[in-house]
């Protein structure tokens, strides 16, 4: 089965796909993304898009922070982001479906990702899952996780679907 997550950043998506799911194949769309960043020919995108001072000191590496303070913040910078960043992404998660199909092996195959709904995969979900937190809890989640502010937080929210316009088989309040 193939089991789509999704929830605002810091809603314990990661969380609540490892308890329900601890067998399956769990696919962090996230990590996907913090790896296409690190691609050379997608660095050499990123640098002309927004400019050298997203380096992390490293003229060959982006800081994720300021990247995020950027993209976050603006919805045209996120789109652009996407756009550059979305066809390796995509490419990689084309991979896991393919192994999964291909696989002699019975298991679950979990996407766990805030922009899920907004990409095709969410589409082949046989199981849809949101996640919801109350935002205190989230705050305090992403200021260890992301050590970000409250301010930006909610403009990561900004940029994040319209969770509402989505029809889920299940809703989990995560309270942790």
């Amino acid at each position: 089965m193939i089991i789509g997550i999704t929830g605002k950043s810091g809603s314990g998506k990661n969380y609540v796909a490892q308890k329900l799911f601890p067998r399956a194949l769990h696919v962090d769309i996230d990590t996907i993304g913090h790896a296409a960043i690190q691609e050379p020919t997608i660095i050499t995108q990123l640098f002309e898009a927004f400019g050298h001072d997203i380096m992390n000191g490293d003229p060959f590496r982006i800081c994720r922070k300021k990247l995020g303070q950027i993209v976050f913040s603006d919805r045209d910078a996120h789109e652009k982001l996407k756009d550059i960043t979305w066809p390796f992404m995509r490419n990689q998660i084309i991979l896991y479906f393919n192994g999964y199909h291909n696989s002699s092996v019975d298991y679950d195959l979990v996407l766990n990702w805030v922009l899920l709904p907004l990409v095709e995969f969410w589409d082949m979900c046989e199981l849809k899952i949101l996640v919801v937190r109350n935002d205190d809890n989230r705050f305090q989640s992403l200021q260890q996780r992301d050590g970000i502010t409250e301010e930006r937080m909610h403009l990561r929210d900004q940029n994040a679907p319209q969770f509402e316009n989505y029809n889920y088989d299940f809703i989990i309040l995560n309270e942790k």
